[in-house]
């Protein structure tokens, strides 16, 4: 096994152990907030809500447009 730039295998070992928890909490984290997300979007879709706003329609004399 190669150590990855660490002075030991053992040093590696727990480098591995350690990051492979950190990828699971990071990946529970953004599990939970995909599914409120999606939740949250039934929701509004039950309801009827709008859920895409419309753009802001820009003109004037910050975008060159004026009339």
């Amino acid at each position: 096994m190669a150590r990855m730039g660490h002075d030991s295998e053992r040093a590696a070992m727990i480098y591995q152990h350690e990051a492979r928890g950190a990828h699971q909490a990071i990946t529970r984290a953004i599990d939970t907030h995909v599914q409120a997300k999606q939740a949250l979007m039934a929701r509004k879709i039950k309801d009827g809500v709008r859920m895409i706003k419309p753009r802001a329609r820009h003109s004037g004399p910050e975008l060159g447009l004026d009339s």
